[in-house]
């Protein structure tokens, strides 16, 4: 048998809004290279919460990210990209002759931050 390394590992993972609302409770997660999971649970569960944590899009109000091994803390979905880690949203529309990968990264194009016209 083949074992695969561990790609991401998180642990204890909370996440309270300011309101008090309690979305995640000491969850933990580990994924594997070449591993395929499936998230399932009731409306309300925390799935989206957890994956926006695990994609860079909410900090985590406590708990452990680890990337192959090293412990990380991502400030922006941009963080996250960079060491290999992206999300497709539910509703979001897909070029569909793209792979999985080519639309991840669609939104991470660099972006000019004048315009120029002629």
């Amino acid at each position: 048998m083949l074992l695969s390394r561990l790609f991401v590992e998180m642990r204890g993972i909370h996440k309270v809004y300011p309101d008090g609302t309690v979305a995640l409770r000491g969850v933990d997660l580990e994924v594997y290279e070449g591993e395929i999971l499936g998230l399932l649970g009731e409306n309300g569960a925390g799935k989206t919460t957890l994956m926006k944590i695990l994609s860079g899009m909410l900090r985590p109000t406590r708990g452990v990210i680890r990337v192959r091994g090293r412990e990380v803390r991502f400030r922006s979905p941009r963080d996250a990209l960079e060491l290999g880690i992206g999300m497709v949203h539910q509703h979001f529309t897909l070029v569909p002759r793209f792979t999985v990968l080519e639309n991840i990264v669609l939104g991470a194009e660099p972006r000019r931050r004048h315009l120029e016209v002629d």
